[in-house]
Formats: structure tokens, sequence, C-alpha cells
């Protein structure tokens, strides 16, 4: 329907719908055209490089749970950057919970069968200092 109608011009009976799609699709591309610009998010390792003494804690509590013992995890500290989705809050006025960096502990775990150590990895989303977001991943 939209092609015929928009080749037969203000005429056609669906001339006010192609008029609605056309702008809908201008005030979109508008919309998102500056987002390709800008960085989506990244992490970036943070200076110091040090897991806050509460985070570390959920942590390392998830890591054993997990199978791993305390002495044997490395941990990861970033924070995140995220200018596109800070944009887009502005300008949608919509104000969602945004995490402002990421700690995470890594450890691995015997192999089984076939001598293969397994990782287990657990991370953490962090906004201002509270946990957002806790996921712990296991390899196979």
């Amino acid at each position: 329907w939209y092609r015929t109608a928009r080749r037969r011009g203000p005429g056609h009976r669906h001339a006010d719908r192609v008029e609605r799609v056309d702008l809908a699709t201008a005030v979109e591309t508008e919309l998102y055209a500056g987002l390709a610009d800008e960085t989506v998010g990244a992490v970036r390792p943070r200076a110091g490089g040090r897991v806050p003494g509460t985070v570390r804690q959920v942590l390392v509590a998830a890591a054993r749970d997990g199978g791993l013992s305390a002495g044997r995890l490395r941990t990861m500290s970033f924070s995140l950057h995220d200018p596109a989705g800070r944009r887009l809050d502005r300008e949608t006025g919509i104000h969602r919970r945004r995490p402002t960096a990421v700690h995470g502990v890594i450890g691995s775990l015997p192999g089984g069968r076939h001598g293969i150590p397994r990782i287990v990895l657990v991370s953490a989303a962090v906004e201002h200092g509270q946990i957002v977001r806790l996921r712990r991943l296991h390899s196979r």
C-alpha cells in the first residue's frame, strides 16, 4: 500500500498514512543519526584497578558459590562510558539507571575427565557504589 500511495500522490486514499510514515521515519532517522557518531558503550581499565570492599565481598561470595577458592581469584575493575545512552536519555526525557563501573573476579576450576580447566567469571555492574547487576559465567 505504501509504494502505491506514494506513487499516486496526495489524491490516494492512503496519502495521510504515507505522510505519517514518512514523518515517523524522518524523526527516527534524525534522532539516531547523531548516535552513530558516538561510542555506544565502552569500558576502560580503572586507574588503580581496585575493587571496592563491599563489592569485592559479594564477588568473592558468588565465586565461592561457583566452586572457586578465594586464594585462586584475580580481580579486575573497569569504568563504563556510555555517551550515546546519556544523550538518548537527555533527548527522550527518559532517565534509566546506567552502570558507572564493572568489577569482576575470575578463576579456574580443575578440569574434568578431559583435563581442561574450567573458567569461572563473576561480574558486577555498579552504579554509584551499588551493585545493580551480578552475573556468574562458567566455561564448559
